[in-house]
């Protein structure tokens, strides 16, 4: 019997019917880092991330050897940056990718408000993370700081149009449907019309590959014993204080 996991799922469910729907962070991460590996030239990098993603600063800096680390000084209530060291990091010749891998929202809006000032006419600088988290979300984060930046992530889901999906939704809810409603719809209407075309999810995912809907993509992977991993997903990018999906 096929089992649907529609989100994230924290332990090991080592089972080779389940179809793990949300891509995992290492899928994402694996996203957006190849998307910069590509269009890398010569841009100044620059790594900030916290104790506990030092792995993730590791996996980054493998793909990109010459980039700066910046350490955090951490204590229990307070996390900083020594904004003097942090500033001649900078390239006034080539612009300067700052990586931030953290699920501090506290470090989120002081970095975030840090190369906002830096950002000037002489110093360019764009914004990346490898895992939007929670931490991205707080309310004490500035979204026209992120704008500024060219905030730029890895995305389960991209935002959603006014279509005739949302619409529907409006006229029979009252309001939009938020990425729960999206995500659950996308989820099941591809379930069903796999099933249409093949009465056995299994050996429809094995015919049938990448697929895409409102506002979520579905392309299943078989990982030996471990079930289906959905390897689709975006890299958003905030852009004049809307948030757009890149083009590869």
């Amino acid at each position: 019997v096929p089992v649907i996991a529609p989100f994230p799922v924290k332990n090991s469910l080592s089972y080779d019917n389940v179809f793990y729907s949300y891509p995992s962070d290492k899928e994402q991460r694996e996203r957006i880092l190849a998307y910069l590996e590509k269009k890398f030239v010569n841009e100044n990098i620059i790594i900030i991330a916290d104790a506990e993603n030092k792995a993730v600063e590791e996996k980054i800096k493998a793909r990109f050897p010459d980039a700066k680390i910046v350490k955090i000084k951490e204590e229990k209530k307070n996390i900083a940056i020594n904004l003097e060291k942090l500033a001649t990091l900078f390239s006034e010749e080539e612009e300067n990718w700052v990586f931030l891998e953290t699920e501090n929202p506290k470090l989120v809006s002081s970095v975030s408000s840090i190369l906002n000032s830096i950002y000037t006419k002489e110093v360019k600088v764009k914004m990346f993370t490898t895992n939007r988290n929670k931490g991205f979300e707080n309310d004490v984060i500035s979204n026209a700081h992120l704008s500024n930046l060219n905030f730029t992530y890895p995305s389960a889901y991209r935002e959603i149009s006014n279509n005739s999906f949302v619409k529907r939704y409006k006229k029979r809810f009252g309001d939009s449907p938020d990425k729960y409603a999206v995500r659950g719809f996308d989820l099941t209407y591809d379930i069903l019309l796999k099933l249409a075309y093949k009465n056995n999810l299994f050996e429809a995912s094995k015919v049938i590959g990448s697929t895409e809907y409102n506002g979520n993509g579905f392309n299943y992977i078989k990982k030996g014993n471990q079930g289906y991993q959905n390897t689709s997903s975006y890299i958003m990018s905030y852009d004049d204080m809307r948030i757009i999906q890149i083009k590869e």
